[in-house]
């Protein structure tokens, strides 16, 4: 059985007749359809449709591509394109479906990762979209837009904690706007129940911005919140 399904997969993933290249090349296609049973050929048929803005035609190439080599989970994958147009469509839980499948398979596929967060959060799974942006930042951790989203999501769950690493990762990658990202990173020290550290972060974004009202009414919250509470009158 092993020995008959490596000889499947080899002639799956042959080169077509004209010698082009591995899965996923840019080349022109043949001329004519492929073979059926031609991996290569089919992925870059399908590609090629793509571009010249034949969807329906390259929905049909992309899934004999992928029937043809499931497991295969490169970056230039038949689920990636099929994901794509899937998305463009507003058919999200088709786009889930092939973004989980090459997120399993391809832990490194940064945008794969980034888009299933993307669709997961338009169909109401927050906690899901989460965990894919957390792992995204495992691959590329120098995003702001990312640590930013992040941050939102874990407020919006009720992770604090994790809104408030978010919220630090933002200011330790220098933002434009510093002002904004000390505010934000206070607030989530406020929401946490700290208010030491909210008011320490607040008066460092109005060193930044001393008119920035938002911090300034944020400082007035955090200080009423560090009041001691007046002694009760004696009856």
């Amino acid at each position: 059985f092993a020995k008959a399904a490596a000889t499947i997969r080899e002639r799956s993933l042959r080169v077509s007749p004209d010698g082009r290249g591995p899965p996923g090349t840019r080349a022109e296609i043949p001329t004519g359809a492929p073979d059926a049973s031609d991996f290569v050929g089919q992925l870059r048929m399908g590609r090629t449709l793509l571009d010249k803005g034949d969807v329906d035609g390259s929905v049909v190439y992309l899934e004999r591509a992928k029937a043809l080599f499931p497991e295969y989970a490169g970056n230039d994958s038949p689920r990636w394109f099929l994901a794509r147009i899937h998305k463009d469509r507003g058919a999200l839980p088709r786009a889930a479906d092939e973004l989980r499948v090459l997120t399993n398979a391809n832990e490194n596929h940064y945008q794969a990762h980034i888009d299933l967060a993307e669709v997961l959060q338009a169909l109401g799974d927050d906690p899901g979209a989460a965990s894919l942006l957390e792992r995204s930042i495992y691959i590329s951790p120098y995003d702001v837009g990312v640590h930013t989203r992040l941050a939102t999501l874990y407020a919006k769950t009720g992770n604090r904690a994790g809104a408030v690493r978010e919220r630090r990762s933002v200011v330790a990658l220098a933002p434009v706007d510093r002002a904004e990202a000390l505010y934000q990173l206070a607030l989530a020290h406020h929401e946490a129940g700290n208010p030491t550290a909210a008011r320490a972060e607040v008066l460092r974004a109005l060193e930044e911005a001393p008119n920035f009202e938002q911090a300034q009414s944020l400082l007035l919250t955090v200080r009423g919140a560090r009041a001691p509470s007046p002694p009760r009158p004696p009856r």
